[in-house]
């Protein structure tokens, strides 16, 4: 009709600037409500697993069986400049395997990450059994040659053939209750009467303390 004319080229890019602006302004809270969810529940998902993860190295050190001629429980004291807390348990009895209960080592350490190529990093979990198919492969294949179960080389284990039992773990550390009730960095010989865990996951520190009424009877 006459007298009435469209909007110019100007006029629409500004609307769309504007609109855009306001889009920006809307949505920035929305955006960092999600990031501080997400941070939240991977800070609720640690504070939940690292327990668990705790709870499982607990019930592997319960089944360390008694023989007076080796060790069965051993702990490693590791530090290094990629990570400063990387000890390693080694406990040997009767220890839940894929298909049921088995004889032999439980190994946890911290492993994975940018040296591991597709591994993960976190805390994991290798059953060594020289008496079951089913675990991979025996705890001979890494044995120092010492003759104890439990005097085994950790740094040739394989990522491959554990469990992942805590995703993001980056730091652990064992402390064992032994002889004279005094705690101890590095510890070899049977169940001790409590054990300290240790886990840093996301840059959290978590510490569980495990305590075994029976070890004197082990």
């Amino acid at each position: 009709m006459p007298g009435r004319r469209g909007f110019t080229l100007i006029e629409v890019m500004l609307a769309a600037g504007l609109a855009a602006i306001i889009a920006s302004a809307a949505l920035a809270p929305l955006v960092f409500t999600v990031r501080s969810l997400r941070e939240a529940q991977m800070r609720y998902g640690a504070a939940h697993s690292a327990p668990a993860a705790a709870e499982k190295i607990y019930h592997d050190a319960r089944g360390a069986l008694s023989n007076p001629s080796f060790p069965v429980f051993k702990v490693i004291r590791k530090s290094g400049l990629s990570r400063e807390r990387d000890d390693r348990l080694l406990v040997w009895g009767r220890m839940q395997g894929p298909s049921g209960q088995v004889t032999g080592v439980a190994v946890y350490r911290i492993a994975g990450g940018k040296t591991a190529g597709t591994q993960k990093q976190g805390l994991y979990r290798w059953l060594l059994s020289d008496s079951d198919s089913s675990a991979p492969p025996g705890g001979a294949a890494y044995r120092k040659g010492g003759g104890s179960p439990v005097d085994i080389d950790t740094d040739l284990l394989d990522e491959a053939d554990a469990t992942l039992i805590l995703h993001d773990a980056t730091g652990l550390r064992f402390t064992v209750c032994g002889k004279g009730k005094k705690w101890q960095e590095e510890y070899e010989g049977a169940l001790p009467a409590a054990l300290r865990t240790e886990l840093t996951v996301n840059g959290k520190e978590y510490s569980y303390t495990g305590r075994f009424p029976n070890a004197a009877e082990k």
